[in-house]
Order: C-alpha cells, then sequence, then structure tokens
C-alpha cells in the first residue's frame, strides 16, 4: 500500500461499507424490539381476555 490516493479510496469505500452494515443492523435490531413489544401485547391481551371471561363465567 505505498500509493496513498489508493489508501485513500480503500478506506473511502471501507468506511461507506462499515456504515451500510451499522445501519442494516441497527435496522434488524430496531425490527427485533418492535417485534417483542408487539409479541408482548398481545400476551397481556390474551391475558386480560381471558381474565375477564373467567371472571364472567365465574
Amino acid at each position: 500500500m505505498s500509493n496513498p490516493f489508493l489508501r485513500g479510496r480503500l478506506a473511502k469505500a471501507y468506511r461507506r461499507f462499515v456504515r451500510h452494515v451499522n445501519r442494516e443492523r441497527r435496522a434488524q435490531w430496531r425490527e427485533q424490539l418492535r417485534a417483542g413489544a408487539h409479541v408482548q401485547r398481545d400476551m397481556a391481551e390474551d391475558l386480560a381476555a381471558r381474565a375477564t371471561s373467567d371472571a364472567i363465567r365465574a
């Protein structure tokens, strides 16, 4: 890597690649978080519905 121009181009490309990968990973992580929150809410609603139906039957 004696050519500074080549080294600069390579560094720029690498930084852009890293930024892209980080953005993808962050998007995936956010999607997983949202899915987890969604599942929890569904479970809570299901429990509440079951409790109310039990109370009505009792």
